[in-house]
């Protein structure tokens, strides 16, 4: 990847990617371009991520972002194309056909105070008209990290971070509601179950 920055407010990358030296070309390049601004005293970021697929020709993603940060506020929106190619089942030839999917990421976080932060995403599938929304929160209480996510798919995540000196440990558990129908005395019934993961890690950090 070639890399260039410029006053601190403008960056451009590019490179590729998947290159296996000993075996010919490499399949993928990426580009990535930043640019900061103030405007009246706020920071307004303009990013681009694009993803080229050389050997069959076509962009597999490409994603659009700005961010605006507003005293305590801060916030950002993302357009994301996502691309497939698949065999053309209508054609006799070996032709293939390249599907895109659009969607879009709306997020505002709000510093409720210094060791409080709350905000929501929003996110649209343009395909499908489905929106998902999801509200989130964290609180810092001396070195421990609380997270929480609740989401309109019926699901709640939450999570603890804590820091001890040079160790770190992280525990995150995910609950989903769910339902099933099913067919009782010739009735159709919905039962309801919730799915249950959780995670534990440890990093030990020392410098």
């Amino acid at each position: 990847m070639l890399r260039i920055h410029h006053k601190n407010n403008a960056l451009f990358s590019f490179g590729v990617e998947k290159w296996n030296m000993c075996a010919g070309a490499p399949t993928q390049c990426t580009a990535y371009g930043s640019y900061g601004h103030n405007v009246d005293g706020n920071k307004v970021t303009a990013n681009f991520y694009v993803n080229y697929d050389i050997k069959n020709k076509f962009l597999p993603l490409a994603k659009f972002f700005i961010k605006g940060q507003k005293d305590n506020l801060h916030g950002y929106i993302q357009a994301n194309v996502n691309s497939t190619q698949s065999p053309d089942e209508d054609s006799e030839k070996s032709k293939t056909v390249t599907n895109h999917q659009y969607d879009v990421v709306a997020r505002v976080m709000n510093q409720v105070s210094d060791t409080c932060k709350a905000g929501v995403t929003l996110k649209y599938n343009v395909e499908k008209k489905q929106a998902d929304v999801v509200l989130s929160g964290c609180h810092v209480a001396d070195r421990v990290k609380f997270n929480g996510k609740l989401a309109s798919d019926n699901s709640l995540t939450l999570g603890v971070t804590s820091v001890f000196d040079d160790v770190t440990i992280n525990f995150a558990a995910r609950s989903e509601l769910k339902s099933t129908s099913q067919t009782v005395e010739e009735k159709e019934v919905k039962r309801h179950h919730v799915n249950f993961n959780f995670g534990l890690s440890a990093e030990f950090n020392r410098v």
